[in-house]
């Protein structure tokens, strides 16, 4: 949501979450990262407690619904996993994480002893679970509420005395690794936390692997003295042995193995060389695109460190690529089709890394819908 309206949001309401994971929303002089800062958070989530703002729930797991206005919707388990299996490899990542946030995420966990929101983590689930996911969220949620983009939200507990519980519990103690699809930094933040203590674990959103929605970035090139007519780009595309051909976006569905690139006179349609790579990172159509496309024609050597570079989810709509194209404020826009699931895991499952903004993973949940306390 905008930041305007997100520092009302907070200002306004009293018993806003948004004061705890931002308290600069209500004291703009504090600096992120200071003991101050920190101590306004803790001071805020303080006043939720002792204003019996959050309701304790009894000790269980929880099943997840959020659904869209177009009736589409996500649904899995809130489950706890430990942080050993994370410094083991069961817990599968494939994004490096940046210390110094981890390092920011830590503290917090240090001062609050809480977390506000689960991390996302996907696997093809046992269909026994899927069944009883199926069956629990038949019945009444426990909690359903509809927030400001539309999104409905739904809990459904599921208590530890209640034998579906543990028929969950086992069947998920069978799968061999489980994949972190969002959230690697709050993992290894958790992981540092709960290191020396007893690994109480902490709560993530188990999803089956069919549920997720995977979406692409749109790399965006911002260069005004790059002035190349359409038929000029066309050539040294050309000249690199890609095929363009000439498209137009309304109606098109990106395949695997190529990308669209949007200039400001018309719209290209290039089919990638196939990589001979058998390394899963360099076989993305992200990566295969960046060295065929954007380094020899532009010289951008690393899309997420060059300052013509930017990105935008791929829920973008084409026509906002192309009103900035004509207005001049980007002068190409690079389309792709996401990275499947299977692509992501076997990145994973190789040790590698994705490379930066190749994925914009869905659902997202809401940051203080539910919080686990340590």
């Amino acid at each position: 949501m905008p930041l305007k309206w997100l520092q009302k949001r907070a200002q306004d309401n009293a018993l806003s979450y948004l004061r705890v994971v931002k308290p600069e929303y209500i004291q703009p002089e504090l600096e992120a990262g200071t003991d101050a800062y920190y101590a306004a958070s803790k001071a805020n989530f303080d006043a939720l407690l002792n204003e019996n703002a959050l309701e304790e729930w009894p000790e269980g797991l929880c099943y997840y619904r959020q659904s869209k206005p177009d009736g589409s919707h996500y649904e899995g388990w809130i489950v706890g996993v430990t942080a050993e299996g994370y410094r083991n490899g069961r817990i599968v990542r494939h994004e490096n994480t940046i210390k110094s946030k981890e390092n920011r995420l830590v503290k917090y966990l240090q001062t609050l002893h809480a977390m506000a929101e689960p991390v996302l983590f996907t696997q093809k689930l046992p269909a026994a679970v899927l069944t009883l996911g199926k069956e629990l969220g038949s019945g009444a949620p426990r909690l359903h509420y509809t927030d400001a983009q539309g999104l409905v939200h739904e809990l459904f507990p599921l208590p530890c005395t209640d034998p579906r519980c543990q028929q969950v519990l086992e069947s998920l103690m069978q799968l061999p690794k489980v994949y972190i699809a969002d959230g690697h930094h709050r993992v290894a933040a958790c992981s540092t936390f709960l290191e020396g203590q007893e690994d109480q674990g902490f709560m993530a959103l188990l999803l089956d692997d069919e549920e997720l929605a995977i979406k692409s970035f749109h790399r965006v090139f911002t260069d005004p003295s790059w002035t190349q007519t359409l038929e000029q780009f066309q050539a040294d595309l050309e000249a690199l042995g890609l095929n363009p051909k000439p498209c137009v976006m309304e109606g098109l569905v990106i395949q695997h193995g190529e990308c669209v690139l949007m200039h400001r006179e018309g719209t290209l349609r290039v089919q990638l060389l196939k990589p001979e790579s058998t390394q899963a990172d360099e076989l993305l159509d992200v990566h295969q695109a960046e060295i065929q496309v954007l380094k020899p024609l532009f010289d951008v050597q690393d899309s997420s460190h060059d300052a013509r570079m930017s990105f935008m989810r791929g829920d973008t709509p084409m026509s906002e690529l192309q009103k900035q194209l004509n207005e001049g404020c980007i002068q190409m826009a690079m389309v792709l089709a996401p990275c499947s699931i299977d692509e992501v895991k076997q990145v994973g499952d190789q040790g590698l890394i994705m490379p930066p903004k190749s994925t914009w993973i869905e659902p997202k949940m809401q940051t203080g819908m539910i919080t686990q306390l340590f």
